[in-house]
């Protein structure tokens, strides 16, 4: 076969030695990062534990899946999902419902220009179409 051959063993052995350093430096990256795992099958599979979640992980492809649901790749893509789980859901403010537009507030049974129905509470009904 001559340079192709070559070329090809070449790539293939470069491809086992990234898995290899793959399947050493991922597992270094997920304990600097406080991240809880078990080693199964000499550190080809790692079991991440994550928030509530039990995710497979194997560092020399780096794919991972979390039991039950979503498939990536890559060790920091898994750290953010697991950061991203972690972190409390933002509620946005609500606005004050029972004031116009001018912002004086409504009396209770009042309605708004826009048809919705202001209360003490400021709860907002259906809108009414005449």
């Amino acid at each position: 076969m001559g340079d192709m051959g070559d070329d090809f063993r070449a790539w293939k052995e470069q491809g086992k030695q990234k898995r290899e350093d793959n399947r050493k430096y991922s597992p270094q990256v997920l304990k600097t990062e406080g991240v809880k795992f078990d080693r199964k099958n000499w550190g080809a599979h790692l079991i991440v534990h994550g928030n509530n979640e039990t995710i497979d992980f194997w560092p020399g492809t780096g794919k991972w899946i979390v039991r039950g649901g979503k498939t990536s790749r890559g060790v920091f893509a898994l750290i953010k999902y697991i950061k991203k789980q972690a972190a409390p859901l933002e509620v946005p403010p609500m606005p004050e419902l029972n004031k116009n537009k001018h912002g004086k507030k409504n009396k209770k049974g009042k309605f708004n220009k826009d048809g919705a129905s202001c209360s003490i509470y400021g709860a907002v009904s259906t809108k009414i179409l005449f």
